[in-house]
């Protein structure tokens, strides 16, 4: 017969702690307890109660924002109502409408610039300014169609946040020039999907 010193009544080896007598501890200490996790003292005086699992869901990611950019017809063409102010920003070189209008540092170029002169020249391109090729139609050369695109393009990332900085766009071109008239319609394809805001027209 087992007494009261038997197996069945001995409590946990020496050195080892129940569970109520960690609990005990842990509460008078500051430690929360909350099923198999703790938090710890410093935490909770940041206002942490509980941990949360590794499996528990996470926070939405922040939505993301726009990086869409001007039309070539809010830089080219004269609008009615103000819906191509951009065409004022630039006229001239170091145009003072550029800052007070919103835009970082000065104009990258003026209308009278020679595309050639300052993107990777294209034979198609020979002799036209900026303006002439950011304010006409696009066209059916496919040079033409992506240089238009490359203007408004430039022009907005020079003058804010956009979808590439003026460096990738540099690139971008040059590539395409060396990859003929299909690297040129995608680029005209690809900018235009970025050059979609202020009401400007095509």
């Amino acid at each position: 017969m087992e007494n009261g010193n038997g197996p069945d009544r001995l409590g946990p080896p020496a050195g080892e702690l129940s569970r109520r007598d960690f609990v005990r501890g842990a509460a008078a200490t500051g430690l929360v307890v909350v099923g198999a996790g703790y938090v710890k003292p410093s935490l909770k005086l940041a206002g942490v109660t509980r941990l949360t699992s590794a499996t528990s869901t996470p926070p939405p990611p922040p939505p993301t924002v726009s990086l869409h950019g001007c039309t070539p017809g809010f830089w080219g063409n004269s609008g009615a109502n103000g819906t191509a102010a951009g065409v004022a920003w630039w006229d001239q070189s170091a145009d003072p409408q550029w800052g007070t209008s919103g835009g970082l540092g000065t104009n990258p170029f003026s209308h009278g610039t020679l595309f050639n002169s300052f993107f990777t020249p294209h034979t198609a391109l020979a002799g036209l300014t900026m303006w002439n090729i950011v304010s006409g139609g696009a066209g059916s050369v496919a040079a033409q169609q992506a240089g238009r695109q490359l203007i408004a393009a430039y022009l907005n990332a020079a003058f804010g946040s956009y979808q590439y900085t003026t460096t990738q766009l540099r690139t971008m071109w040059t590539a395409a020039v060396a990859g003929g008239n299909t690297a040129l319609g995608t680029l005209a394809t690809l900018l235009d999907a970025t050059n979609l805001s202020c009401d400007g027209g095509a």
